[in-house]
Order: structure tokens, then sequence, then C-alpha cells
């Protein structure tokens, strides 16, 4: 329930965000840039610890936005990211960016898939998935993230916000059990 609450706030953030970048033509830079500012919030330990302690007061956390990216970031990012830390909500920032990202690639008509393989793909293969998954959905683009599970022994595992499509050598080998058991099911009462 908590994550709920969670992801309708990093939501209500990550709209706010989008429709003031959209107002001053923006939603390319905030979107590379917040992507940017996620992957390091997230890969320093010490930043998130900072974010995350109540005993540092919000205007200490704004004092350190403020020193560390006045200037290297876009202002209106810059005063989104310190009205976060005003709030206490900057250690949402990675889910307001992902929140970001689906709503940038809705509007710019990208799709947005997961690819889930036994074994990692070379380039021209992600290549001809992309592009056969392009069609499918008519998008404009697709981004595909390529994910590994050796335990689906072969084949491939798509998924996208409508659902997924499940291609694997695993999948069948279990439809193929099912049906084995239903046939072995049938025949054994058919002999009693």
């Amino acid at each position: 329930m908590l994550q709920v609450g969670i992801e309708r706030l990093t939501k209500r953030y990550a709209d706010a965000l989008f429709q003031l970048a959209s107002e001053y033509s923006k939603q390319d830079l905030i979107y590379s840039q917040l992507k940017e500012l996620s992957k390091l919030f997230l890969s320093n330990d010490e930043i998130k610890f900072f974010f995350k302690t109540p005993f540092i007061e919000p205007y200490e956390k704004t004092k350190l936005i403020e020193r560390a990216f006045r200037g290297k970031i876009d202002d209106l990012l810059l005063r989104f990211l310190l009205l976060l830390a005003r709030k206490n909500r900057v250690i949402f920032l990675d889910s307001i960016a992902h929140q970001y990202e689906k709503i940038y690639f809705k509007h710019k008509g990208i799709k947005d898939v997961d690819v889930i393989v036994p074994t990692e793909l070379n380039d021209s293969t992600v290549k001809v998935i992309a592009e056969a998954i392009k069609q499918h959905f008519a998008a404009k683009e697709v981004v595909v993230k390529q994910k590994v599970d050796e335990s689906i022994i072969g084949g491939v595992i798509i998924r996208s916000e409508e659902g997924q499509i499940d291609l694997s050598v695993r999948r069948q080998l279990q439809v193929a059990r099912q049906t084995t058991q239903k046939i072995i099911s049938k025949l054994t009462s058919q002999n009693k």
C-alpha cells in the first residue's frame, strides 16, 4: 500500500515537472539531465544518506544542492530539486525520474520494452528485435532494455506496459507439460 502512495506522489511530481518543461520547450533537456542526476544519486551512498537522514534540516540540503548544481544543470531542474529538498522528497528522485521517463516516452511516441534473453544479444540482433517491436506497436522509436535470465533456456520474453509476450523455451516446455498432464489425466480417467 505504501508503494502505491509513493508511486502516486512521484507521478504527480513528474507530471508537474513535465508540464513546466513543456511550457519552456525543455522536455528533452530536462529528461537527459534528470536521468543523469538520478544515476548520480543512486550510485553514491553518501548522497543517499545525506538526503535520507531526518537529522539534517531541509535548509542544509537546499544549500548543498545550490552549491553542487548551480550553473551545471538547467535552472528549471535546479528549482525543482530545491523544492524536493525543502519538502524532504529528494529520496524519491529515482522514482520521479522513472515516472518522467514514462511521460516523456509517451509524449515522444517512444516504446520502452524489456527484452529478456538467456544470453546477451549482439547489437544487430537487438536492432532486428527493436524494428519488429516498432512495427508491432506502430511506435516512432523503441528503447530496448536487454536483461539476461538463463532460466528461460532459449527464446525471448518481451515486456512492455501493455503486457508480456513469452516466446521462451521454458514457457513452451511448461505448456507441453500441462498438455501432457491433461492427456494422461483423461486417459487414466477413461480406463477406470
